[in-house]
């Protein structure tokens, strides 16, 4: 018999969290009231990128102080799920990269799929490194040397700046950033990609490195992979004090893409002066978000774009493409953007209330509204200690809860700073098998209609129905369907006379059932 093999990732809303919890509620079981902060030194920390691994622990790596001698130093550090730190990574959960006498800065880390820890960043003397460590924290003797890379995209030129990477499913790792030439001080969009070994990968551009003129001072602050392999390199390019949104996409083997843009490359001006984009994220449908700050002749906002796949502007996301978003009147920056599974866009950064700088997300529709369901009015602001703090990166874990992190000032120095919220989508998982099928459900709570993604390892016969808590079928929408292996998308359509309470959708085959709770 042939064996139906699943998992349903499902989106529900679980009693952990309460069951009609604030979407944005700082999440209770998560530090102290939902907020961690790490010191390493007794001077100033701060987290500039985090990435969640598979079971749920977060890797943030930033920059550590050390007094007396006021170096600068890559810290890295791990968290359990409640917050605190892993002490079976490293030592007692954290790590520092020793840099005297030259400064070295944690900019941005991912996980491999064996759990792997890659990070890239700057130190002074080197241009950019790349290191690679072992599950427990160690460094890994089979990458680089001894786990580290030192290099820089043009030879001889230190001035090489690692803002961004990220892993491609072969395992290649891409880092980008900017370059800064001599003798004629140009500033180019700058990429590298290194096989798995940690050698340069010499199919990609010249040697594995590149780099591109966009316009003029072209700085390369966010990486992101399309589905089909391509790369996405985001920034800003201009003179002082203009500057604009800057995009560019590469093939796979490092050339620019000439269907995107003019020539791979665009630019996009929002407001009346400098603007930069500083994370870039792509859609399940392939868009394209920019997400950075623009000014508006008083002070800065939230600012996100939308592109459509050939690099147009979207005119369905904002006013034509763009929109901004304002708190207090006062200086807003998001430096993070990511795509929740319902295509929901959260964006995170800073935000001044008058007196100091907090944590400031925002979370809006695919249209590009604000999501009033979330926080106040679709954003959120959080102070650790009346100080000024602020979040440099943003992540979703397994479980659909949303990570914060970056640094917040305790009246003497600052410190790594993490925050969790509840997102309203939480995601649980029923194992039938070892091999993985999403299942996604979106609202939930449902309105008249919902959202059904799944997706099928084999071709099999598929029913789905409503059930009420009494099992009684409230109603059939599918049964003994035929369907392909590959991922499917179904409206669901609710009966017009359904009364609030809770309802379990089941979705089952010849050889397995799922069922799960949905409110109305």
């Amino acid at each position: 018999m042939r064996n139906f093999k699943l998992i349903f990732t499902i989106l529900i809303i679980l009693n952990t969290d309460g069951l009609f919890a604030q979407q944005g509620n700082l999440d209770i079981t998560f530090g102290t009231g939902g907020k961690v902060t790490t010191d390493f030194n007794g001077v100033d920390d701060g987290v500039n990128s985090i990435a969640v691994q598979s079971d749920g622990k977060i890797v943030a790596t930033g920059i550590s102080g050390y007094y007396p001698y006021n170096w600068i130093q890559m810290g890295l550090a791990r968290y359990n799920i409640d917050g605190t730190l892993d002490s079976s990574f490293a030592l007692n959960g954290k790590y520092e990269l020793p840099s005297n006498p030259n400064f070295s800065y944690g900019n941005s880390v991912a996980i491999q799929t064996d759990g792997k820890i890659v990070v890239t960043g700057n130190q002074t003397a080197y241009g950019y490194f790349l290191m690679r460590f072992n599950t427990n924290g160690t460094l890994d003797n089979g990458f680089g040397t001894s786990g580290i890379i030192y290099d820089n995209y043009v030879t001889g030129s230190n001035n090489s700046y690692s803002s961004s990477l990220v892993i491609q499913p072969d395992q290649k790792i891409i880092i980008i950033g900017t370059v800064i030439t001599h003798p004629d001080d140009s500033i180019y969009f700058a990429l590298a990609r290194y096989n798995t070994d940690g050698s340069l990968d010499n199919s990609f551009g010249a040697n594995g490195h590149i780099h591109t003129r966009i316009n003029v001072n072209d700085w390369g602050y966010s990486v992101a992979l399309q589905s089909d392999g391509k790369i996405l390199v985001a920034g800003t390019s201009g003179n002082t004090p203009n500057y604009d949104f800057a995009l560019a996409r590469y093939n796979t083997n490092g050339t620019l893409d000439n269907t995107f843009g003019i020539g791979g490359k665009l630019t996009t001006a929002i407001g009346i002066d400098k603007e930069e984009a500083l994370s870039v994220a792509t859609q399940s449908n392939g868009k394209i978000v920019l997400a950075g700050y623009s000014f508006n002749g008083t002070n800065d906002d939230f600012a996100l774009v939308r592109y459509n796949l050939d690099g147009s502007l979207d005119n369905s996301f904002g006013t034509g493409g763009k929109l901004t978003t304002d708190f207090f009147n006062g200086k807003d920056r998001a430096l993070s953007v990511t795509i929740q599974p319902d295509g929901k866009i959260l964006a995170a950064g800073s935000s001044y209330d008058i007196s100091n700088t907090d944590f400031a997300l925002v979370r809006y529709n695919t249209d590009g509204t604000l999501d009033t369901n979330f926080g106040m009015g679709g954003k959120l602001t959080t102070d650790f200690y009346n100080g000024n703090d602020g979040a440099s990166s943003l992540a979703i874990q397994p479980d659909g809860k949303i990570v914060l992190a970056g640094s917040a000032y305790n009246g003497t120095y600052r410190d790594f700073a993490l925050a969790r919220y509840v997102s309203g989508l939480v995601i649980g998982i029923i194992d039938f098998s070892n091999i993985k099928n999403e299942i996604l459900i979106y609202p939930n709570p449902i309105t008249q209609s919902a959202t059904l993604e799944y997706t099928l390892n084999t071709s099999e016969k598929i029913s789905l129905y409503l059930m009420d808590i009494q099992g009684k079928t409230i109603k059939t929408f599918v049964e003994n369907e035929n369907q392909e292996s590959g991922k499917h998308e179904q409206n669901i359509i609710f009966p017009t006379d359904l009364v609030s309470g809770c309802y379990f959708l089941i979705i089952s085959s010849a050889n397995g059932r799922v069922k799960i709770k949905i409110i109305k």
